[in-house]
């Protein structure tokens, strides 16, 4: 368990880094870390529901890159010193 607790970190801390950058981010911190449903996403973001799931597909992709490979992906310059160390 304890090993999920650390994963579960680490991908928190990386999409509060990425959420300056990335609206999917952004998303994935709302419904999993907030526990916004994607519909009450949706109404804040005034958008459709659909755009909140390709949003938390792309984030979940995206998390899981970064989980297996942290220099596998390339940022905007912004970004990079912020990103925890793996």
């Amino acid at each position: 368990m304890e090993v999920a607790l650390i994963e579960l970190r680490s991908i928190c801390e990386y999409a509060c880094i990425r959420k300056e950058t990335s609206k999917a981010d952004s998303i994935l911190l709302l419904r999993f870390f907030h526990g916004y449903y994607p519909t009450e996403t949706a109404q804040v973001l005034r958008t459709s529901r659909n755009n909140v799931d390709n949003w938390l597909t792309l984030a979940r992709r995206e998390t899981k890159l970064f989980q297996e490979n942290p220099g596998g992906l390339v940022f905007p310059p912004s970004s990079l010193r912020s990103l925890p160390p793996q």
